[in-house]
């Protein structure tokens, strides 16, 4: 088990291992908050400094990510519920239980009919998968000749321009296609990757610089 990409949390007396969702997976999320969630938590783009959802909700109460979370259309929250409650278990007796099963049922009991519980571990999934977004700092030079910084591209993010974005790894040979969806590399991996790609064409336009001279 890899503690960077699982980690077991307790709600309401009842314990969970979510699992971050995949790089392509947290694109599409992305793409969806940043046009109908940030808006109204008046966060100014800056999410909290923290991965524990405790203090999170602290910060941003659940019920004003609730009511944030009310202007997303029908079709677009349950994508979000999907994704969520699918990188869900519940650590039962008999082994951990997947919370939301690819053919759309719930495999525990307790969480289908009750919204604050959904939205509850549905947030705890997509804060760990994206809030690095929010975290991360701009490399300190000009990456216009490699394209945009990592965050630029992830707010941005759609599928006939983001592909891009998404697939530079696979392009440069450092991932294979299907594990930019598959869970291999998440977010927070892709980020990494493209950034250490820049920097390597920055010191590689910065040598030719000095070569010349």
């Amino acid at each position: 088990m890899n503690p960077d990409k699982v980690k077991t949390v307790e709600i309401y007396g009842r314990k969970f291992q979510i699992y971050k969702m995949s790089a392509k997976a947290s694109l599409k999320v992305i793409k969806i908050l940043a046009a109908k969630v940030l808006p109204f938590l008046n966060i100014d783009g800056k999410f909290p400094e923290t991965d524990n959802m405790d203090e999170l909700l602290s910060i941003i109460s659940l019920e004003k990510i609730a009511d944030a979370i009310g202007h997303i259309n029908g079709d677009d929250l349950e994508k979000l519920i999907n994704y969520g409650l699918s990188h869900c278990y519940e650590k039962l007796t008999g082994g951990a239980t997947q919370v939301l099963n690819s053919n759309g049922t719930y495999g525990v009991m307790g969480i289908e009919n009750d919204m604050i519980f959904t939205l509850r571990l549905t947030i705890e999934v997509i804060a760990w998968s994206v809030s690095g977004i929010f975290r991360r700092k701009l490399l300190g030079f000009d990456v216009s000749g490699y394209g945009r910084h990592v965050q630029d591209e992830c707010a941005r993010f759609d599928e006939l321009h983001g592909v891009n974005f998404l697939f530079q790894p696979v392009i440069a040979g450092h991932w294979k296609h299907y594990e930019t969806w598959d869970g291999t590399y998440d977010l927070d991996d892709l980020m990494d990757i493209v950034e250490v790609m820049q920097v390597q064409a920055e010191n590689k336009r910065r040598a030719g610089e000095q070569a010349e001279i």
